[in-house]
């Protein structure tokens, strides 16, 4: 890496960029992640030290620039290749990172997690991935009809993905308070399917980042394990809980064992592994964490952005600080992430209209309702109305037609069997054209 101090502003440059190689028919995604950290709603401190996860480049994620303001004071690339900058906050002074990324989708069997080989560490018991005697019990009850790691591991993702609840934000955090209260969110999801690996002798570990498509920006949790015929893959299991949920928008097949070895490529990667270490100074005076600014993790009272757990930072998905002087309310923040996409053909902007459509459905649905209800409200309008209906009901066509065509280009090209591949096609189609008859219905009605 080569730091290049310019106008004040610090740019971590990548010395060489990764080279990655796309799919037939898998389509890079280019953006710009733009972070903004503002502690001072909640800190009444003299500055605060600041820990900062940078995205780094690996065989699916390249980096092109990193710009963080104010300057760090140094940067760090830890055992598990997490980059990381560390920087003084003073009064007022927020912090801001830029970075032009490009992504692409993991696909089971054909990509490479070029990341740091697994270690003792992703066998050990950790922050928020305790090996407990009920976790170790259930990992061995869940594996003793399977021998080959890739099945036990499946195993394991499956009994994640069907047996637990998704609830955000979680009332604990931690592998065994969710065995224990049997839902949780995206990070508990990953927090019990890794310690369960790890039970089972199968190396994982936590990935905290991003999900980052052009209409939808969402902080997110998933995990990595290890097999030895495909090095570190990932396992979304709280995707897999509900896929259909972000299937449009994400890309992806709406199918629950697709998270299995593969990721779209709106998956940004922050950092790697739990109970990493604190590389700031140690706040002069350490307060007691008031217990409404606390939350349980494995078990016990923990104060987040107000102290360590067992002296490691649990985990570092937005910039983690040391707060002596606490004030207001920790739920306001003060981060916010933004997604700038780079968009550079027309097709790449007729798929980004159609990630709009797809996230909001019911806008063409409200329309047309509502002028309905106006043309039986008042039914000797004319002109205007009708100019109102022919709109709503065509653009509700058009809206049918685009996700038609993006739902055959995304699942014509997806990694799954041919078989369960066009089955979701199949699906989409009918459903896709059924709503396309319901508008065309509505519309000669209407008329």
């Amino acid at each position: 890496m080569i730091d290049v101090e310019r106008k004040g502003v610090n740019r971590l440059v990548e010395g060489a960029e990764t080279e990655m190689e796309a799919e037939a028919g898998e389509q890079a995604y280019s953006f710009t992640y733009a972070l903004t950290f503002d502690p001072w709603r909640i800190s009444a401190d003299e500055a605060l030290e600041t820990m900062v996860p940078l995205p780094s480049s690996d065989a699916r994620q390249q980096v092109h620039r990193v710009e963080v303001v104010p300057k760090p004071q140094a940067f760090h690339t830890d055992e598990l290749g997490n980059h990381i900058a560390v920087l003084t906050l003073k009064p007022g002074e927020k912090l801001t990172v830029h970075a032009d990324v490009t992504l692409r989708p993991y696909t089971f069997g054909k990509s490479v997690i070029q990341a740091a080989p697994a270690s003792a560490r992703d066998l050990s018991a950790e922050v928020m991935v305790p090996l407990t005697d009920d976790i170790r019990a259930l990992a061995t009850s869940l594996t003793k009809a399977v021998h080959k790691d890739e099945a036990k591991a499946f195993e394991l993702f499956k009994y994640v993905r069907d047996e637990l609840f998704y609830e955000y934000p979680p009332q604990a955090r931690g592998a065994q308070e969710t065995l224990e209260r049997g839902k949780g969110d995206c990070g508990e999801f990953s927090a019990l399917y890794i310690a369960l690996c790890r039970a089972a002798d199968i190396p994982a570990r936590m990935v905290m980042g991003w999900l980052v498509a052009p209409w939808y920006v969402g902080a997110h949790a998933w995990a990595e394990t290890y097999l030895e015929a495909h090095g570190w893959i990932p396992v979304d299991a709280s995707m897999a809980n509900n896929p259909r949920q972000f299937a449009d928008i994400l890309r992806t097949p709406a199918t629950k064992d697709f998270y299995f070895g593969n990721l779209s490529r709106y998956h940004l990667t922050l950092s790697r592994g739990t109970g990493l270490a604190w590389l700031g100074e140690m706040p002069a005076v350490v307060p007691e964490v008031a217990a409404k600014d606390t939350f349980i993790v494995d078990g016990k009272p923990f104060g987040f952005w107000q102290e360590l757990y067992d002296g490691k930072v649990p985990y570092l998905q937005l910039p983690y600080v040391l707060i002596s002087k606490p004030k207001g309310n920790f739920e306001e923040d003060g981060a916010k992430v933004t997604v700038e996409p780079k968009l550079k053909t027309p097709l790449e902007r007729l798929n980004f209209i159609a990630d709009y459509l797809a996230f909001q459905p019911l806008l063409e649905l409200v329309a047309i309702m509502v002028a309905i209800v106006v043309r039986i409200l008042f039914p000797t309008s004319a002109g205007w109305l009708t100019a109102l209906l022919f709109v709503a009901a065509f653009l509700y066509l058009a809206w049918c037609a685009v996700k038609v065509y993006a739902d055959v280009r995304s699942l014509a090209s997806s990694s799954e069997s041919g078989r369960v591949r066009w089955q979701g096609l199949s699906g989409k189609l009918v459903n896709w054209l059924f709503l396309g008859f319901f508008g065309y219905r509505m519309l000669s009605v209407m008329w």
